[in-house]
């Protein structure tokens, strides 16, 4: 039984060997990354909880900045 047209196989029949070893290194690589996403993903998460800690800070700077004009009579409102 044929395929039909479009459901056709785009590869050669044959895959040089060279190709073959290339996608095995590409596999291996991965899975050795892959071994170090729970790592990654913590320090993601200690990346994020600084960024947020050093971001709050900063908004804390600038309201008290401006509690501080208000106070001094420098802003009404």
């Amino acid at each position: 039984m044929k395929k039909p047209e479009g459901l056709r196989s785009e590869r050669p029949a044959s895959i040089p060997q060279r190709v073959i070893r290339t996608r095995a290194k590409i596999v291996t690589l991965a899975a050795g990354l892959a071994s170090f996403a729970p790592a990654a993903d913590a320090a993601a998460q200690s990346h994020t909880l600084v960024v947020l800690s050093h971001r709050r800070a900063h908004m804390e700077d600038i309201i008290a900045g401006l509690l501080k004009q208000f106070e001094d009579g420098k802003m009404t409102r």
